[in-house]
């Protein structure tokens, strides 16, 4: 007896294809993961590594140049330099003074102080002398004067006796010194004032 084949539903037919796509696809999966393996289960892929995003160098090592709004820069000083401090004073030492005490920090340290004369016949200008030897080829210093800002004071800087340099400075200005003193026995700063208000402040002294 012949028995008429259940006729296939249009919904019966849909779920045939959508199983046979759902084990294909199965199946290319499978053979795609034998053929080209991924890193092991909780490690990041080296694709999905590439796109976290990489961490932030922080640098341990100092500023190799301290912010000045922060710290106060150090004097230049070449390395194999003495400076007027390191020397004694041959003459004139009564000429000078203790640095006043509001000027602290690396660019007044040893400096040296020399107050302006009174302005008396004998006391026109005040001057110091050091016993160099020779043995220099440069000075260099920054002269910066203090007191009373309507005091000129004039400096002039001897080298073996004889005037190397000579500039008026006013109160709150400063002057850089740059000398050549090579065979030069002597070195020696005087300082002549139009008040007596006023002092002569030998900052970053070097003889190279």
């Amino acid at each position: 007896m012949n028995t008429a084949r259940p006729r296939l539903t249009r919904a019966g037919e849909l779920a045939g294809v959508v199983s046979a796509v759902v084990g294909l696809t199965a199946l290319a999966v499978a053979i795609f993961a034998w053929l080209d393996p991924r890193a092991p289960t909780g490690e990041a892929s080296p694709a999905a590594a590439s796109l976290a995003p990489s961490p932030v160098a922080v640098s341990l090592a100092p500023s190799p140049r301290p912010s000045p709004s922060l710290v106060e820069a150090p004097p230049f000083v070449p390395v194999d330099s003495r400076g007027l401090a390191d020397l004694e004073i041959s003459s004139g030492r009564a000429n000078t003074a203790p640095v006043p005490k509001k000027f602290t920090g690396a660019r007044y340290r040893d400096a040296v102080a020399i107050p302006c004369g009174t302005g008396e016949a004998k006391d026109q200008f005040r001057e110091i002398r050091y016993e160099t030897g020779g043995g220099y080829d440069t000075f260099h210093a920054v002269l910066a004067p203090t007191g009373d800002v309507r005091t000129s004071v004039q400096v002039e800087v001897f080298v073996g006796g004889v005037v190397r340099g000579n500039d008026v400075i006013g109160v709150g200005r400063e002057k850089a010194v740059d000398l050549e003193i090579s065979g030069a026995a002597t070195l020696g700063v005087r300082v002549t004032c139009s008040t007596r208000n006023a002092m002569l402040l030998i900052l970053r002294s070097a003889l190279v």
